[in-house]
């Protein structure tokens, strides 16, 4: 997981023009819905929900894309685990979904605001859009899917 400052993004992106023009132009105004940036390689679902208790909240992988969160209005709680040695209740290929049985401690416990950016790898087992305190709260966030071989070229290239 890459948890950040939303104005050190651009440091962790790979150097793709579409993908860099469609994040600064996020804002609270977004319309709903899927974007294709470039193809099925880097797309963007923006929703709006309600956040949820702890217990409703889904917690979640992908093999074959890397999530980039970003909140544009209201803020959440997120939690992370690693995905080894958890249970998975459902692995959905076709939707890039698995979903696993939660833990009984979770290996960090964040908070997402417009301020802030999380990206989420392969083994990043998240569970986000869960509410602050004891009152559930409208947010409106964009989650940007990157397939996951785009961002290791680009970190193998930043570390050699």
């Amino acid at each position: 997981m890459i948890y950040a400052p939303i104005s050190r993004l651009p440091s962790f992106l790979p150097d793709i023009k579409p993908l860099r023009d469609y994040i600064s132009t996020l804002d609270e105004n977004c319309p709903l819905g899927r974007r294709e940036i470039d193809g099925d390689s880097i797309y963007s679902a923006v929703a709006e929900y309600d956040t949820k208790t702890p217990e409703d909240a889904v917690l979640e992988s992908h093999r074959e894309y890397i999530d980039i969160q970003i909140v544009l209005s209201g803020r959440e709680l997120g939690r992370i685990v690693p995905c080894d040695g958890l249970e998975i209740i459902s692995d959905d290929p076709a939707k890039d979904l698995v979903l696993y049985r939660k833990p009984a401690k979770f290996a960090a416990e964040f908070t997402l605001d417009r301020s802030l950016v999380a990206v989420f790898l392969a083994h990043d087992a998240h569970c986000t859009q869960i509410m602050i305190g004891n009152e559930r709260k409208k947010t409106k966030k964009a989650v940007i899917k990157v397939r996951k071989n785009i961002f290791e070229d680009f970190f193998a290239s930043v570390l050699d």
